[in-house]
């Protein structure tokens, strides 16, 4: 079977419709009752891929998570004091080129080293961690999901 390319163009009007699609969904779901916690769910700085993101968003609050989806390019230092601001009980950095490896390594080693932070756990996802299942220990973080029904299952654990 032959590939077929598609132009950015055409990928951004794909991502566009299925956004759409899943804002209309979003209304039909059934939240769960429970309140789990806290959870904020980001794409990683300079990163503009956000739909696997808010698929993850919208699938947690389903869940009966509290989230706080913050999208595509989220700078560094506005993630960090969002996170000490609201103390969530764990962070999913969604990323999807790999040239973004070093900045979440860099956000991990400083939540790590922040005392205020020191109970937020931290998920990775995306395809530049399914490229590579080790990456996610790399990088510091305390998980690693491979899509969102991975990723629902590992914050039930915590």
């Amino acid at each position: 079977m032959k590939a077929v390319e598609a132009s950015v163009a055409e990928e951004h009007l794909a991502t566009s419709v299925v956004g759409r699609i899943l804002a209309a969904l979003y209304a039909k779901f059934a939240l769960a009752g429970a309140n789990r916690g806290k959870a904020v769910v980001t794409s990683a700085p300079n990163e503009y891929h956000e739909l696997g993101a808010r698929m993850l968003a919208d699938l947690l609050e389903v869940d009966g998570w509290d989230v706080l989806f913050l999208g595509a390019n989220t700078p560094a230092e506005e993630l960090l004091g969002l996170l000490a601001k609201t103390q969530p009980r764990f962070v999913a950095i969604s990323l999807t080129m790999p040239f973004g490896l070093n900045k979440v390594a860099e956000i991990i080693a400083r939540i790590r080293v922040n005392p205020v932070l020191g109970g937020v756990k931290v998920m990775v996802g995306g395809a530049a961690f399914n490229m590579d299942p080790e990456l996610w220990g790399q990088v510091g973080a305390d998980a690693w999901a491979e899509n969102p029904h991975a990723a629902i299952k590992q914050a039930a654990v915590w």
